[in-house]
């Protein structure tokens, strides 16, 4: 994986460049970060994940540092939507009186203790309220950008779910006029 991350880390330097959070993934992740690249890193939904991601991207940060290369940026993709779908499956298989809300509320609790956890290990994430803000800047000032062409191309590898978020992803590219 440590292979394909260096591959397409060279493609361009404004990729996020996104791997699962195993143990490959998270080696991966920390020498993508170590080299420069922007990664992210796919949570399916445990604060254990959450915390090897924040633990990795530090280590990966000051290995690049140490180097004078300049980080990438890092994320964690928190698939909270995943251990819906999973409790859901499980309440049914299982046959529990378990309600629609305790099944979502689950899912909140278990994102809220993973952003937490995120910021507790990783003293260089911003806030969150800064990061959805830069978004949002980002997307109000995309249609004012310079003429040039605006097109996207993505690559997906993976499972269904990624080729579902890939979709998602189209669809926004999209909504802001790239082709």
């Amino acid at each position: 994986m440590i292979e394909q991350v260096k591959r397409y880390g060279a493609w361009a330097p404004n990729l996020m460049i996104k791997v699962p959070a195993t143990r490959a993934g998270i080696e991966a992740y920390e020498e993508g970060v170590a080299l420069g690249f922007n990664m992210a890193a796919t949570v399916s939904f445990t604060v254990p994940q959450v915390l090897a991601v924040g633990e990795a991207a530090e280590r990966g940060k000051k290995r690049a540092k140490e180097n004078g290369v300049k980080p990438g940026l890092t994320a964690a993709v928190l698939m909270a939507g995943r251990l819906d779908d999973y409790l859901r499956d499980v309440a049914h298989d299982t046959k529990a009186a378990v309600s629609e809300s305790d099944i979502t509320t689950a899912g909140i609790a278990c994102l809220l203790l993973c952003i937490l956890a995120w910021f507790l290990i990783s003293a260089m994430v911003r806030p969150v309220e800064d990061a959805f803000e830069r978004q949002r800047q980002f997307v109000r000032a995309f249609p004012s950008l310079p003429d040039r062409p605006r097109t996207y191309h993505i690559v997906t590898y993976g499972c269904q779910m990624n080729v579902h978020d890939s979709e998602k992803l189209a669809g926004m590219l999209e909504s802001m006029g790239m082709t």
